[in-house]
Protein backbone atom coordinates (compact mmCIF):
# COMPACT_ATOMS: atom_id res chain seq x y z
CA UNK A 1 0.00 0.00 0.00
CA UNK A 2 2.80 2.44 0.83
CA UNK A 3 4.38 2.03 -2.62
CA UNK A 4 1.01 2.57 -4.31
CA UNK A 5 0.37 5.75 -2.30
CA UNK A 6 3.90 7.06 -2.80
CA UNK A 7 3.52 6.76 -6.57
CA UNK A 8 0.67 9.34 -6.36
CA UNK A 9 -1.93 7.67 -8.56
CA UNK A 10 -5.18 9.20 -9.70
CA UNK A 11 -8.35 7.41 -10.70
CA UNK A 12 -11.11 8.06 -13.20
CA UNK A 13 -13.70 5.49 -12.11
CA UNK A 14 -15.19 4.42 -8.80
CA UNK A 15 -17.38 1.28 -8.97
CA UNK A 16 -19.69 0.02 -6.23
CA UNK A 17 -20.92 -3.58 -6.38
CA UNK A 18 -23.42 -4.98 -3.89
CA UNK A 19 -24.62 -8.57 -3.61
CA UNK A 20 -27.99 -9.07 -1.97
CA UNK A 21 -28.94 -12.01 0.19
CA UNK A 22 -30.17 -14.59 -0.74
CA UNK A 23 -29.78 -13.60 -4.41
CA UNK A 24 -29.43 -10.69 -6.78
CA UNK A 25 -27.22 -7.68 -6.76
CA UNK A 26 -26.44 -4.23 -8.06
CA UNK A 27 -23.41 -2.59 -9.63
CA UNK A 28 -22.77 0.89 -10.99
CA UNK A 29 -19.84 3.22 -11.56
CA UNK A 30 -19.18 6.93 -11.31
CA UNK A 31 -16.72 8.56 -13.69
CA UNK A 32 -14.56 11.34 -12.26
CA UNK A 33 -12.05 13.84 -13.48
CA UNK A 34 -8.77 12.06 -12.67
CA UNK A 35 -8.49 12.63 -8.93
CA UNK A 36 -6.89 11.61 -5.67
CA UNK A 37 -9.04 13.98 -3.61
CA UNK A 38 -10.69 12.17 -0.70
CA UNK A 39 -13.73 14.47 -0.79
CA UNK A 40 -14.31 13.75 -4.50
CA UNK A 41 -14.09 10.02 -3.86
CA UNK A 42 -16.42 10.15 -0.85
CA UNK A 43 -18.95 12.21 -2.84
CA UNK A 44 -18.87 9.68 -5.70
CA UNK A 45 -19.23 6.79 -3.23
CA UNK A 46 -22.17 8.51 -1.50
CA UNK A 47 -23.93 9.11 -4.83
CA UNK A 48 -23.49 5.46 -5.79
CA UNK A 49 -24.69 4.27 -2.37
CA UNK A 50 -27.87 6.38 -2.67
CA UNK A 51 -28.53 4.95 -6.15
CA UNK A 52 -28.16 1.45 -4.75
CA UNK A 53 -30.54 2.21 -1.87
CA UNK A 54 -33.17 3.32 -4.40
CA UNK A 55 -33.37 -0.33 -5.51
CA UNK A 56 -34.76 -1.08 -2.02
CA UNK A 57 -32.44 -3.97 -1.10
CA UNK A 58 -33.52 -6.16 1.80
CA UNK A 59 -30.33 -7.76 3.09
CA UNK A 60 -26.83 -6.88 1.91
CA UNK A 61 -24.59 -9.91 1.47
CA UNK A 62 -21.39 -8.14 0.42
CA UNK A 63 -20.17 -4.74 -0.71
CA UNK A 64 -17.11 -4.07 -2.85
CA UNK A 65 -15.54 -0.86 -4.10
CA UNK A 66 -13.29 -0.85 -7.15
CA UNK A 67 -10.91 1.97 -8.06
CA UNK A 68 -10.57 1.92 -11.84
CA UNK A 69 -8.79 3.55 -14.73
CA UNK A 70 -5.74 4.37 -12.62
CA UNK A 71 -3.19 6.81 -13.93
CA UNK A 72 0.01 8.18 -12.36
CA UNK A 73 -0.32 11.82 -11.35
CA UNK A 74 2.73 12.60 -13.48
CA UNK A 75 0.70 11.63 -16.60
CA UNK A 76 -2.49 13.51 -15.74
CA UNK A 77 -3.33 16.27 -18.18
CA UNK A 78 -4.67 19.61 -17.09
CA UNK A 79 -8.31 20.65 -17.37
CA UNK A 80 -9.47 23.69 -19.28
CA UNK A 81 -12.49 24.48 -17.08
CA UNK A 82 -11.07 23.35 -13.73
CA UNK A 83 -8.16 24.71 -11.70
CA UNK A 84 -6.14 21.60 -12.53
CA UNK A 85 -2.60 21.88 -13.89
CA UNK A 86 -0.91 18.99 -15.71
CA UNK A 87 0.90 16.53 -13.42
CA UNK A 88 0.29 18.65 -10.29
CA UNK A 89 -1.98 18.16 -7.30
CA UNK A 90 -4.99 20.44 -7.03
CA UNK A 91 -5.60 22.53 -3.93
CA UNK A 92 -8.11 19.96 -2.61
CA UNK A 93 -5.70 17.10 -3.29
CA UNK A 94 -2.99 18.92 -1.33
CA UNK A 95 -5.47 19.35 1.52
CA UNK A 96 -6.36 15.64 1.43
CA UNK A 97 -2.65 14.75 1.52
CA UNK A 98 -2.15 17.06 4.53
CA UNK A 99 -5.07 15.39 6.35
CA UNK A 100 -3.62 11.96 5.56
CA UNK A 101 -0.23 13.14 6.82
CA UNK A 102 -1.69 14.35 10.13
CA UNK A 103 -3.61 11.13 10.64
CA UNK A 104 -0.52 9.08 9.81
CA UNK A 105 1.73 11.17 12.07
CA UNK A 106 -0.54 10.88 15.11
CA UNK A 107 -1.60 7.31 14.31
CA UNK A 108 -5.27 8.15 14.73
CA UNK A 109 -8.15 9.89 13.00
CA UNK A 110 -7.23 13.42 14.13
CA UNK A 111 -9.10 14.89 11.15
CA UNK A 112 -12.20 13.16 9.77
CA UNK A 113 -14.45 13.86 6.81
CA UNK A 114 -17.99 14.78 7.87
CA UNK A 115 -20.27 11.91 8.72
CA UNK A 116 -17.85 9.33 7.31
CA UNK A 117 -16.73 8.22 10.74
CA UNK A 118 -14.77 5.12 11.62
CA UNK A 119 -16.66 2.35 13.32
CA UNK A 120 -15.53 -0.84 15.03
CA UNK A 121 -15.34 -3.75 12.63
CA UNK A 122 -15.45 -7.46 13.22
CA UNK A 123 -11.98 -7.73 14.79
CA UNK A 124 -12.42 -4.70 17.06
CA UNK A 125 -15.68 -6.10 18.48
CA UNK A 126 -14.06 -9.42 19.30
Amino acid sequence: VAQFYAATWTLFTLRLTVRFYPRGGWSNAQTLTASQDTRDLLAAYSALWLRMLNTRPRILGSVSVQLGDLQPLSERSGELFLPLQPAKRSRNEKLAAAVDGLNHRYKSRVVQYGNHQTHPGFFEKG
